[in-house]
């Protein structure tokens, strides 16, 4: 583990919540921070898929620890 803290290219997020397809999610690191979109695909726990309909409804790839998970907010 501490070798792979190490020599990673890209930084290390641990992520604690599970995430599952369907869910929205928004970018939190990267290029595309702040882009909120559908979770498409899991890869493993290592990489994702995000559908972005900003960008078309494109999909971008990226690493788990990109994004977060979006709480479904209740109105008070």
């Amino acid at each position: 583990f501490r070798f792979m803290l190490d020599y990673s290219e890209e930084a290390i997020c641990m992520n604690s919540a599970p995430l599952a397809r369907g869910e929205k999610v928004r970018v939190v690191k990267g290029p595309l921070t702040g882009l909120v979109g559908e979770l498409v695909t899991v890869d493993g726990r290592s990489k994702i898929a995000v559908r972005l309909n900003m960008l078309g409804c494109a999909c971008a790839d990226m690493p788990v620890g990109y994004v977060e998970k979006i709480e479904n907010q209740v109105a008070v």
